[in-house]
């Protein structure tokens, strides 16, 4: 049965208070749905914010089946209106079906990068310098 109208509205607004509440309490960071949406006509704000992280917009989309491009396209809108540069993250979830979320390469791999050097710096990963250099990574400090 699909939903249409104020019922398809309610449930995306429930899907990004679970967004705001599971983001909360997997960080301990604050996230609030974007309240302003309504009232500034949608356009800049983003589905779900952090307070004191300003430069990320996550754009949340929950439907019998997801347009997971059309969300991003409405998300590098709503950057662009805002006039900020901001790491886009769009978080999606199709009736019966798991979470997903998705994002531009180029912010993917700044994220993926932090998450190696974090690896390395706990010992958690199994990097060598040769290793790094077999796959022609550069190591740290490495002016090539």
């Amino acid at each position: 049965m699909s939903v249409s109208g104020k019922g398809a509205r309610s449930k995306g607004h429930n899907f990004e208070r679970e967004v705001a509440n599971l983001l909360t309490e997997s960080t301990g960071v604050l996230f609030k749905r974007g309240l302003g949406q309504a009232r500034a006509g949608g356009s800049e704000v983003a589905d779900v914010y952090a307070p004191v992280l300003k430069d990320i917009h996550i754009e949340c989309k929950r439907q019998i089946r997801c347009n997971i491009k059309e969300a991003i396209r409405q998300g590098k809108t709503d950057i662009k209106n805002s006039l900020q540069e901001r790491t886009l993250v769009v978080i999606t979830k199709d009736d019966r079906e798991e979470m997903l979320v998705t994002m531009p390469y180029r912010d993917w791999i700044v994220l993926f990068d932090l998450y190696l050097a974090t690896r390395i710096v706990r010992g958690e990963a199994e990097f060598t310098d040769e290793t790094l250099q077999e796959q022609n990574i550069p190591l740290p400090g490495d002016a090539s």
